[in-house]
């Protein structure tokens, strides 16, 4: 009997994990080299000092807006807890005909960044966000 309810459980959790999932969300990839059909498909999320780090945000609902927020945030290792602090903001003009957005970008100070993109008509809940790490 126990068995029986353990998988039973089994099966509604990987369902749930399976289906539950929208597959249509937002991301954004990174790399050192300029973004094109081969880079794409390798993204990174370790730089070295100085380089460029290039970036797409691909949406396959496409943009609702064509104006977006890219907000660059770093975390502070030198506070007790991971502290945070704004790097950069930076408001983006996209063509919302398509369903991607690349730029680029030059940090000059090692650590992690959180980068999150936003709306402008909602800087509460971004579209989404991605992280790496400059050594």
């Amino acid at each position: 009997m126990k068995i029986k309810y353990f998988l039973s459980l089994l099966v509604l959790f990987c369902t749930m994990f399976l289906c539950g999932c929208d597959k249509e969300k937002a991301v954004i990839l990174f790399n050192n080299q300029p973004i094109n059909s081969q880079t794409v498909y390798a993204p990174i999320d370790f730089f070295e000092l100085g380089e460029t780090t290039h970036f797409v945000i691909f949406n396959p609902k496409g943009f609702e807006s064509p104006y977006l927020r890219l907000q660059i945030i770093k975390k502070e290792t030198k506070t007790k807890n991971w502290g945070f602090k704004i790097y950069t903001s930076k408001n983006l003009k996209i063509d919302d005909t398509k369903n991607y957005y690349i730029d680029s970008f030059k940090l000059e100070k090692a650590g992690t960044y959180i980068v999150s993109v936003f709306y402008l008509s909602d800087l509460n809940r971004p579209i989404v966000r991605g992280i790496f790490t400059i050594k």
